[in-house]
């Protein structure tokens, strides 16, 4: 689950330079895409990486050009920077082989 955070935030990281149009029809394509109601299989992991989405959501949106710079502390470069959720405790309670 971590691992799908993790590909998220570099997806947001790379595509912050986007113009905001195109960030916001990305963001909303990644919404649909892991909203908990379309990922009934997945739950635990598609709340998870729902939740991290709306945390991120008006950092994304509202950046513009800024998030490709070295000094810039954008949230999506450290997905576990700010963010609160227990990885490991949803990693021990999933079992990974039934999804």
């Amino acid at each position: 689950m971590a691992e799908a955070v993790v590909k998220l935030a570099n997806d947001l990281k790379e595509t912050a330079n986007n113009d905001e149009n195109w960030r916001r029809k990305h963001f909303q394509e990644l919404i649909k895409q892991w909203h908990p109601d379309k990922n009934l299989e997945q739950t635990k992991m598609s709340n998870a990486v729902f939740q991290y989405l709306m945390e991120m959501r008006a950092e994304y949106l509202t950046v513009g050009g800024a998030a490709s710079s070295s000094t810039s502390r954008y949230p999506w470069q450290n997905p576990n920077q700010g963010y609160e959720h227990d990885w490991e405790q949803v990693d021990v309670e999933h079992d990974w082989n039934q999804d």
